[in-house]
């Protein structure tokens, strides 16, 4: 399932080699709190496919960004946190608490 609300950021997540320009990844964030990450083709019709969610902000997703070589990515919420996942687990390996605007 794509977000049920409004998407409010996007990112690349990674760079592709040469012999992988056909597949790029790309982290989505939205007000349902909730940040995906889609494999996104090229050579088909259908565009891009939803390889993970992550889950754990309790308010909207506000921005996302990516590792230049896509080893981690970052969301943002109103929930004054940010968290530091692992794209390839889904994994969330830090909570930076403390935001308080």
């Amino acid at each position: 399932m794509a977000h049920d609300q409004t998407v409010g950021s996007l990112a690349q997540v990674g760079f592709c080699s040469s012999q992988q320009q056909q597949q790029q990844q790309v982290i989505s964030g939205g007000y349902d709190k909730v940040a995906h990450i889609w494999k996104v083709t090229t050579t088909t019709t259908t565009g891009a496919t939803k390889s993970m969610t992550l889950e754990g902000h309790t308010d909207v997703i506000c921005c996302v960004a990516a590792s230049e070589i896509g080893d981690f990515v970052v969301t943002g919420s109103w929930d004054n946190e940010a968290r530091v996942w692992d794209p390839s687990s889904g994994r969330c390996s830090a909570v930076l608490k403390g935001h308080t605007g």
